[in-house]
C-alpha cells in the first residue's frame, strides 16, 4: 500500500518494525533517504540491524521508544509506516 507513495531521498518512519524485513525493503526503496526503524526492545532491533547488514543497507537508523510518546518533530518524516 505504500509503493506508490515511496521516493528516493525519502526519510521514513517504521514504528514497530519488529525484525526488520519491511523495514530493509523501506530502506532500499527511498535510498540514499533514510529509516527510522523504532520498536520496544533492543532485542529486535538487533534483529533488525542483523537483517538490515545482511542486505548491505546502511540507511537505517535503529532507535528504542515507545511507540506511543514518539519525540519526533513535527514534519520529520515524508512516510510513516
Amino acid at each position: 500500500y505504500l509503493l506508490d507513495e515511496l521516493r528516493p531521498g525519502q526519510a521514513v518512519l517504521d514504528v514497530g518494525c519488529g525484525p526488520g524485513t519491511i523495514t530493509a525493503d523501506l530502506a532500499a526503496l527511498v535510498a540514499p533517504g533514510r529509516v527510522t526503524a523504532v520498536d520496544t526492545t533492543r532485542d529486535i532491533l538487533g534483529q533488525a540491524a542483523a537483517v538490515a547488514a545482511e542486505r548491505g543497507l546502511e540507511n537505517i537508523e535503529f532507535t528504542v521508544a515507545d511507540v506511543h510518546a514518539l519525540d519526533f518533530p513535527d514534519d520529520t518524516f515524508d512516510v510513516v509506516h
